[in-house]
């Protein structure tokens, strides 16, 4: 999955260099503050789009914002080629989050300030998430693709926008990425869903979900769920797969969650395989 501009042609040429991978194009909500939806100067951007307006030293280190409009547009390029070569591909990883605050480099992976990075107080304000989330779900309405969901300490707003509405369900699937909502708003999804024709998955992964204190919670929710509704992921950027001293970390990481669902299902290693398996490919079998 894509997070901003400077990584979705690596995305895209990921998919292009293997038959194996599912590119998903889109603006993580992390770094929804580096795209500018109207016009201004980059001051008048940051200082409308964060909340508190940043620090002097902070506006210094933030780049010029990118139009958020032609970014929609290079991810429908995107989707031209995949569409030509028979490919799937998915819109993600959009959405939500109440917690982030931008780091003092400006945005995480700025490899142009690298040491003594902490967190700002300057957080995206929801009015801007909202409509860089919304114009993205948009775009996979009329495209008739998947979507990759990511929200913490936002399921209110999160549910509210998708879930209750009929804007979107030309979506042919939904999937919530390392769910952390509550037992209750896992219900209330799966309600919900029940009367759309979208899909609904609920993706978990070993660093967020299968802690030993997040137990409890993990296995609530997928007492809920059916099995074609469950799928398992790593969470981790692809940059770590290509550290010498950090490419077990993938196998570690699926190793984790897999064992946690598998032990509280009852599946075996090959039933989880064949089910995880499935339930990747009828994402997109509309």
């Amino acid at each position: 999955m894509s997070t901003s501009y400077f990584d979705l042609d690596t995305v895209h040429d990921i998919m292009l260099s293997s038959d194996s991978v599912v590119p998903y194009y889109g603006v993580h909500p992390w770094y929804s503050h580096l795209f500018r939806v109207s016009a201004g100067t980059k001051a008048e951007h940051y200082n409308r789009v964060l909340q508190p307006a940043p620090s002097s030293e902070l506006l210094d280190v933030l780049p010029e914002p990118f139009d958020f409009y032609e970014f929609l547009g290079r991810i429908r390029e995107c989707a031209e080629v995949c569409k030509a070569k028979g490919r799937k591909y998915g819109i993600g990883e959009l959405g939500l989050d109440k917690l982030f605050r931008v780091p003092t480099n400006g945005f995480y992976g700025n490899q142009e300030i690298t040491e003594n990075v902490r967190l700002s107080n300057s957080k995206v304000t929801m009015d801007h998430q909202l409509h860089i989330y919304t114009e993205q779900l948009k775009l996979a309405n009329e495209l008739n693709v998947p979507v990759s969901l990511h929200c913490v300490k936002a399921h209110g707003a999160f549910f509210d926008s998708l879930a209750k509405s009929s804007a979107y369900d030309s979506i042919p699937a939904v999937i919530l990425h390392s769910y952390t909502g509550s037992i209750e708003q896992a219900q209330s999804w799966v309600k919900e869903y029940r009367k759309k024709p979208t899909k609904l998955l609920f993706s978990f992964s070993n660093y967020i979900n299968a802690a030993e204190q997040k137990l409890p919670t993990l296995y609530n929710v997928l007492d809920i769920l059916d099995d074609s509704q469950i799928l398992l992921e790593t969470d981790m950027p692809i940059d770590r797969f290509f550290l010498s001293d950090k490419d077990g970390e993938y196998a570690e990481h699926a190793e984790g969650i897999t064992s946690a669902v598998c032990s509280h299902r009852g599946w075996s290693a090959d039933n989880a395989q064949e089910l995880l398996y499935n339930n990747s490919i009828n994402i997109y079998n509309v």
